[in-house]
């Protein structure tokens, strides 16, 4: 490949007059300019000369390309790659929009210790302007803190448990929970269960918290939540439908324990939403109109925009006024769920319920910010 010493000898220029005409710098006003730069561009072209961009971002102190950083977990040497959902294609569109290109950097974790693993040799040199990170696994190791600041990188965290100090987008999930139990209420339901995990991640937190908040706020009981146990899910949730006063109405976690609960359900020969109403929180991607499940959608495409937007007031030098973003889900609303003693065509063609639900006095002063 030729140097640009090499293109000026063979149009008869200086090095200077070369590196302004290929890096569009030269004045050309004039015909006679233009007719001299654009051969000496041909006579670049054809001898193979190639800019060192990596050079020309070493100059210029930026290199337009953001590590887009993902905590995922490896059990016994299997990688369990985390897809990033709706915010990886969300952010990498929204960057590219902007003149930037992405890394993906998954960060792989033991599933039994945590622990992180190696990081990336790529991502080790630093040749990014800023970190757009994702907590993929609930988890983010203390040591993966220490490594990022020790770059000395803007980042910015997306569904991470609030840290002080560190910039995180959030899902309001307390709004969600609210919904979901507001939308069952509104249908008639009076005995309401929730199937969760114990997990200390700020979005299993504030699901059942939310939920049992709202529960008490309308008067009902709220002993149906349930923490499903690890290797125990079937016989937890089978336990909850035998109650004498088992739930008429029923908020998942998330999409696997909604699954769950289905295939419990399906054993039993029990009818959705005829004998039961089904909704649950769930992720972009997840919602299909061959099974149009009533769910409170997390905000992935929203959260990852508003987390490249405070990336790049942090890059650009400028102050970010807060360390959490809460962003807002919508309630999406299918044919999981009923009124109480409404009877539902069993076939598909069943029309979709698209009323909005009348919100509890609660919810009112945050109803103009809520999402249907």
């Amino acid at each position: 490949m030729a140097t640009l010493k090499e293109v000026a000898r063979a149009a008869g220029v200086s090095v200077d007059t070369v590196s302004r005409v290929l890096n569009r710098k030269n004045k050309e006003k004039w015909s006679s300019t233009a007719r001299r730069s654009d051969e000496i561009r041909r006579i670049a072209a054809s001898l193979g000369f190639r800019p060192n961009a990596a050079a020309r971002a070493v100059r210029r102190g930026t290199f337009h390309r953001i590590a887009f950083v993902v905590t995922c977990f490896e059990f016994e040497g299997r990688p369990e790659m985390f897809q990033g959902r709706g915010y990886f294609p969300a952010a990498i569109h929204h960057l590219a929009e902007l003149g930037y290109s992405v890394i993906p950097v998954p960060i792989f974790q033991d599933i039994k210790t945590l622990r992180m693993k190696s990081i990336p040799h790529l991502f080790a040199e630093t040749a990014v302007d800023g970190i757009l990170a994702l907590d993929g696994s609930g988890i983010v190791p203390s040591a993966m803190d220490e490594f990022i600041a020790d770059l000395g990188v803007p980042t910015v965290w997306l569904n991470r448990s609030p840290v002080p100090g560190l910039p995180c987008i959030t899902s309001d999930e307390v709004v969600g929970g609210r919904t979901l139990v507001r939308h069952l209420v509104d249908h008639g339901h009076r005995r309401i269960g929730y199937v969760g995990l114990s997990h200390s991640h700020y979005s299993w937190v504030d699901r059942a918290r939310s939920v049992h908040m709202e529960l008490e706020a309308a008067g009902l009981d709220a002993s149906g939540i349930v923490r499903l146990r690890p290797q125990h899910w079937g016989e937890d949730i089978e336990e909850l439908l035998d109650r004498p006063d088992r739930p008429t109405g029923l908020i998942s976690c998330m999409m696997p324990t909604f699954h769950a609960v289905h295939h419990v359900l399906s054993r039993r020969g029990w009818r959705i939403p005829e004998d039961i109403s089904l909704a649950c929180f769930s992720s972009a991607g997840e919602w299909s109109k061959d099974f149009p499940f009533t769910t409170w959608r997390v905000p992935e495409t929203e959260m990852a925009e508003k987390g490249v937007e405070l990336l790049m007031d942090l890059v650009a030098g400028k102050p970010v006024p807060n360390a959490e973003y809460k962003i807002q889900g919508r309630l999406i609303l299918g044919t999981t769920t009923a009124k109480r003693g409404e009877v539902w065509k069993k076939h598909s063609s069943a029309p979709l319920l698209t009323q909005n639900p009348k919100p509890h006095p609660s919810l009112r002063a945050q109803r103009s910010n809520l999402a249907y």
